[in-house]
């Protein structure tokens, strides 16, 4: 083939490239048009989307929830845990330590009750609520709380302190 023709060859070619892409194209246009009583897949669930008075409610609600966290003083309510088996103890009470024994990392606080949950762990240190990973007034944070025993940390030292035995003597006690 001479070289003239080569470019008349290669015009010819896109030509017909195009055009078998053109017809292509409207032929399956007109498939689709044909078939427009196709079904398309429904979806599995409708998503309905809340009016406009529970939106608000649920914004109110959201913009409070820090609170349960962290409550300001003036709504903390004292709650009775009498039913959970705590025996409220003054701070005057002796902590249990024999004689002049060296001062230990828990040896100023008293236990009196640790509640072990599934999901939340609680205790009773001097008289006051704690979850687990809060730091007490001295400083020192509570590491673990298990159904008999908390362990806290002050710095690099840490200390497991049992839930009070006079607890349990005097429920038995009362019991009697």
């Amino acid at each position: 083939m001479k070289p003239k023709y080569v470019s008349v060859m290669m015009i010819l070619f896109s030509l017909t490239a195009v055009g078998l892409g053109a017809w292509y194209e409207l032929h399956r246009h007109q498939a689709d048009n044909s078939q427009s009583g196709r079904r398309y897949p429904q979806p599995l669930s409708e998503i309905k989307v809340p009016g406009k008075p529970v939106l608000e409610q649920m914004d109110r609600i959201e913009r409070r929830m820090h609170l349960l966290s962290t409550p300001p003083p003036r709504m903390v309510h004292h709650t009775d845990l009498s039913v959970l088996g705590y025996i409220p103890v003054s701070p005057a009470e002796p902590n249990g330590r024999m004689g002049d024994a060296p001062s230990t990392l828990g040896s100023d606080h008293r236990v009196t009750m640790a509640f072990d949950g599934q999901v939340n762990r609680f205790c009773i240190i001097d008289s006051k609520l704690y979850p687990e990973g809060a730091v007490l007034p001295d400083g020192a944070t509570i590491v673990k709380i298990e159904s008999r025993r908390v362990l806290i940390a002050n710095k690099s030292l840490q200390q497991w302190l049992s839930v009070d035995p006079l607890i349990g003597a005097a429920l038995s006690e009362e019991s009697s």
